[in-house]
């Protein structure tokens, strides 16, 4: 049964091991092109024996082997149709047989329910696992209800609906409690210990975590599940300060994660042994441990793991009042959050757009089948039944019509949900054409202003903020400026570490541009005041910012393939750095150029400077800019 022999550990442990669920895939990709030869042998014996079965229950078998080893794209064929056959053997005079068709009916219904959930259409798969659970429960079959409910409480865990994933998982491990699969059980109960966790119940988690470590001991299990485990430990005794305890938990960890090839257990339990050396004020020990993280992680190449080993070493180098080093490590923490987060809006729309995709091929052939399968039964029947098979046909039409208008209904409906987000990455009108011609041409525009901004003291609070704090305090900045930008219908273009950058009057040209630029900068300056009066007041470090704006020709285009975003070049995004950094805090610092398209506007009052030494530029005439 491919939902729970092939791929139940990765649904049901999703939420606990987020961080090594890709590096579990892959083990079980490479274990899969191990075997590749062996298992295509035995495929095609089992397809020979398929071909000479009666429509019986050994053939439900043989499907269900099939099922089991076929590729991805194929699987889903035999156990489509396992399921149809054991519909047809649930009506049998004999109870025996009957019983065996509702058994691997629900087996069929469970494959299904586990094809949704790997394609995240979550809706269909809570739908099926729910009625296989059912199925289930009344045949009296536990081993496969306790896997289809794992399964189950997974889905409910991903969504964020912690108490409802902890009632299906408690259920679960009252089966799996009784049974002989060690492996299983334990992963429940980390899974459970794990949903304790982000209900923040710590004790109750520790409880599950302690249990699944004696069970882990008992039967001498080692797997990346156990290294976890140890993990979560180790991390619980860090915040009741039993740091012995902590450190000899990672240390387990480590050499568990090193012994079954697990990457990303390495570093996670390299990280926990840094901050166990950290507390203990002993940096030698710390450094060498956050930067084995760092290593490991790098050689996993896992964002989310290099962003929590850069801010481990971040503090031990600030431990070592190593600043710039730490500085650096605090941008590449920054840098490689950025990326997690970038990610999963990828990720989301690839989702969407593969669901989107699926549904047609989905559409198609089935309705390409059940008319192939009509017409098949009309041949059959033609001589006879004539006039029974014109009434058929025509059932079969309008069965196909039925189903193909009931497709393009969810097709429609998870197109405008890829939309959505890819209008939140790229301008409407340059999403537009990339779904239109499959990609977007650079555009030469005229005029455009472009704004840039930069915090004065960044260094200096990062070293008094931890790194959560410092996120925190830049992102309350950036959402902000967002929605000055979305305000003034000026174009948000990336963030740069603590930089930020825009661009009035693209990718469509405005009269207004100009002038809303420079009012969108004067408000942002505005809101870093108020939000400096607010930091001093609570006694927190705060940013002052220099924001400077040059108006002239850009190209502008999607920049790469992969991670794409939308992006400007020229001279003129040169110019505007260097405005920005020739600035003051606290002012708005136009060039010449903006001057002369706004100087004799009745709202702005402007203060030339006279030429400024700009890099790489010369001498430049510079003017602040304030509102009347």
């Amino acid at each position: 049964m491919k939902t729970q022999k092939d791929y139940c550990s990765l649904l049901i442990f999703h939420h606990s091991l987020k961080r090594f669920f890709t590096f579990s895939l892959t083990a079980i990709l490479l274990g899969t092109l191990f075997s590749a030869s062996a298992q295509d042998a035995e495929l095609d014996s089992l397809l020979v024996a398929l071909n000479q079965e009666k429509q019986d229950t050994n053939k439900l078998k043989l499907l269900e082997l099939i099922s089991d080893i076929a590729p991805e794209g194929e699987w889903q064929m035999y156990n489509e149709r396992m399921g149809e056959l054991a519909q047809k053997l649930i009506p049998d005079k004999n109870a025996r047989v009957s019983w065996i068709g509702k058994k691997y009916y629900a087996m069929s219904i469970g494959n299904k329910a586990f094809d949704y959930a790997m394609k995240s259409d979550y809706i269909h798969a809570l739908e099926l696992y729910n009625t296989a659970i059912a199925m289930y429960r009344e045949l009296g079959e536990f081993e496969y209800l306790a896997g289809n409910l794992t399964s189950l409480g997974s889905i409910y865990s991903r969504q964020g609906e912690y108490d409802m994933a902890l009632d299906i998982f408690r259920q679960a491990d009252v089966i799996l409690a009784k049974s002989d699969n060690i492996k299983d059980y334990i992963t429940n109960l980390v899974n459970i210990g794990s949903l304790h966790n982000s209900l923040n119940q710590a004790d109750s988690a520790l409880v599950y975590f302690q249990k699944a470590l004696i069970v882990a001991d008992d039967n001498n299990l080692s797997n990346y599940v156990v290294a976890r485990l140890l993990h979560h430990l180790g991390s619980h005794s860090i915040r009741h300060n039993d740091i012995e305890n902590a450190k000899g938990y990672f240390l387990r960890g480590l050499q568990m994660a090193t012994m079954v090839g697990d990457l990303s257990g390495k570093s996670a339990n390299s990280e926990g042994l840094a901050e166990v050396y950290l507390k203990r004020n002993d940096l030698d020990s710390a450094l060498f441990y956050s930067n084995q993280a760092v290593s490991f992680a790098k050689e996993f190449d896992a964002p989310e793991d290099l962003r929590d080993a850069y801010a481990i070493l971040k503090e031990v180098l600030k431990a070592l009042g190593r600043y710039k080093e730490a500085v650096e490590a605090l941008e590449f923490q920054i840098k490689y959050a950025e990326i997690v987060k970038n990610n999963e809006n990828q990720k989301a729309i690839i989702r969407h757009k593969f669901q989107y995709d699926y549904d047609i091929k989905e559409a198609t052939a089935k309705a390409e089948q059940e008319k192939k399968d009509g017409i098949a039964r009309a041949e059959l029947k033609r001589h006879k039944f004539q006039k029974t098979a014109y009434l058929l046909g025509f059932f079969v039409m309008l069965l196909f019509a039925s189903v193909f208008f009931r497709q393009r209904i969810n097709i429609g409906r998870e197109k405008k949900r890829s939309d959505a987000l890819l209008l939140n990455i790229l301008p409407a009108e340059i999403a537009e054409e990339l779904k239109q011609k499959g990609r977007a041409e650079a555009r030469d525009f005229d005029m455009v202003s472009i704004l840039f901004t930069d915090f004065k003291g960044f260094t200096e609070a990062s070293a008094k903020l931890s790194a959560q704090d410092l996120v925190a305090e830049i992102n309350s900045c950036f959402e902000a400026f967002d929605g000055i930008m979305a305000t003034y219908h000026i174009e948000k273009i990336k963030t740069i570490g603590d930089a930020y950058m825009a661009a009035g009057g693209l990718p469509v040209p405005t009269d207004g541009s100009v002038k809303n630029t420079v009012l969108a900068a004067l408000e942002m300056q505005a809101f870093i005041s108020k939000r400096k009066s607010e930091n001093e007041a609570a006694e927190k470090p705060a940013f002052e910012m220099r924001v400077g704006i040059h108006t002239g020709p850009v190209v502008a285009g999607i920049v790469g393939v992969k991670k794409f975003q939308y992006d400007i070049w020229g001279d003129t995004v040169n110019t505007a750095s260097r405005m920005e950094s020739s600035g003051e805090v606290g002012r708005v610092n136009v060039s010449q150029a903006t001057y002369k398209l706004l100087k004799d506007h009745p709202d702005f009052a402007f203060e030339s400077r006279g030429k400024i030494e700009a890099k790489g530029k010369g001498e430049v005439e510079m003017y602040f800019v304030n509102k009347k």
